[in-house]
């Protein structure tokens, strides 16, 4: 039989802001309706701005495809890799990610606890994303350059006639600056009788920044085995905030946890608070729901 949860109580938030800054010039497709030999390959834009942006869809996307990578999953009592086994492209574009078959299942893996799991036809069960990506927009005003776009021109040669086939690729130049924000849900499971922190919470906190890390030499978007889409990641927050704090019942400063808040860090720095978070998230859990810690749920 399969486990199944009758109780969902939210206890806090945690919280990632800050740039994702260009390094090489990044190409995130926009729509190519139409787009004839020699014409321009146009970008992602915001309708309302005309200003570039990168969707949380590419950024949340690439970090699962990251995860699906290294993540491991707990099956039988034992630890083996995640399966690629989930179709979700098009007969066109098949496309294959990894998705867990029941909840059990999802629970005890690295990539459906933090990017979800939807159950199949016949498998009602699913596991709701607990990471957050909001779109990542340009701001002028942050901008240390005086244009965003430009187009680069490229040359495919077909290697038995030589002939030159011309494409155009817009792009977003390096140096160009998108505001970042990334918010991790936590949650705790159980039944009538009994509620459980989120025993994998710091192993999640470290796979996310090991993923961004990752992502940082790959790079972000398309054409990135042509140099495309390098980025560095530049937090100027982390924060830990518990269900209290969104009451605004009792005072701020037991409620929110501020790790780092600053003009810029990156990953390794907000690394290092990761075993401050789960205490104080442990806390918190304690503190809504009545019921204690229990040990085995230090990782």
């Amino acid at each position: 039989m399969r486990k199944r949860f009758s109780q969902k109580v939210f206890i806090g938030e945690i919280c990632l802001r800050g740039e994702i800054i260009l390094k090489t010039g990044l190409h995130i497709g926009g729509s190519e309706e139409a787009v004839q030999i020699g014409e321009v390959t146009p970008i992602i834009k915001d309708p309302a701005t005309g200003f570039p942006y990168i969707p949380g869809s590419s950024l949340k996307g690439k970090l699962r495809s990251i995860m699906e990578t290294f993540g491991k999953r707990e099956r039988n009592g034992k630890e083996e890799r995640v399966p690629i086994n989930k179709r979700v492209g098009t007969p066109r574009n098949p496309v294959y990610i990894h998705c867990c078959d029941d909840l059990e299942m999802a629970l005890n893996c690295d990539v459906c606890r933090v990017f979800g799991m939807s159950g199949e036809k016949g498998v009602p069960e699913n596991l709701p994303a607990s990471l957050l990506c909001r779109d990542a927009n340009l701001d002028p005003a942050k901008q240390e350059i005086a244009s965003f776009m430009d187009i680069k021109t490229e040359n495919v040669l077909d290697r038995v006639t030589a002939v030159s086939n011309p494409r155009r690729i817009e792009r977003v130049i390096p140096g160009a600056k998108f505001d970042l924000e990334m918010i991790l849900q936590v949650f705790a499971l159980g039944d009538d009788k009994q509620l459980s922190f989120p025993k994998h919470l710091e192993r999640d906190l470290g796979n996310l920044f090991t993923c961004m890390a990752i992502l940082e030499t790959q790079g972000l978007g398309g054409l990135i085995s042509r140099g495309y889409g390098k980025v560095k990641f530049h937090f100027n927050e982390l924060s830990a905030l518990r269900l209290e704090y969104f009451k605004r019942e009792n005072e701020e400063k037991k409620n929110i946890l501020k790790c780092i808040n600053e003009r810029e860090f990156g990953i390794d720095k907000a690394r290092k608070h990761i075993p401050k978070i789960v205490e104080f998230m442990k806390t918190a859990f304690e503190e809504i729901t009545g019921e204690k810690v229990a040990d085995q749920t230090k990782v």
